[in-house]
């Protein structure tokens, strides 16, 4: 799995930065499902599509102090300097990719255990 992040200023590319993989730490995801609350977001889904935005919003900013060295972790030399010149759908992206390859790594870990 491969993850790109493009620091952008006036509109360009300045800098790539790319990761093959990623080992998420327990703690880490722990931190970030703890600023996910399911209930508000299955209720504001019941509701309509701005409470479910507020909804998201909300959580977002409550794991803004995680996102920054997450993605410092995974992309080595990566400042918060131009974490702020990131395309927020990049970092959307990086941090899907890194739940899914680590869901697909537990599920992957659970089948080799019951095949022995």
């Amino acid at each position: 799995m491969e993850m790109i992040l493009n620091v952008r200023k006036g509109g360009k590319v300045e800098k790539t930065y790319m990761a093959e993989t990623y080992d998420l730490m327990w703690g880490t995801m722990e931190d970030v499902l703890g600023c996910v609350d399911l209930d508000t977001i299955a209720n504001a889904e019941d509701s309509n599509n701005t409470a479910l935005i507020s909804a998201v919003a909300k959580m977002a900013m409550g794991s803004m102090g995680q996102i920054k060295p997450l993605l410092k972790d995974i992309f080595p030399g990566l400042t918060d300097a131009e974490i702020r010149y990131v395309p927020v759908k990049e970092v959307a992206a990086t941090l899907v990719n890194v739940v899914l390859y680590t869901m697909g790594e537990v599920m992957a870990f659970g089948g080799d255990e019951k095949n022995k």
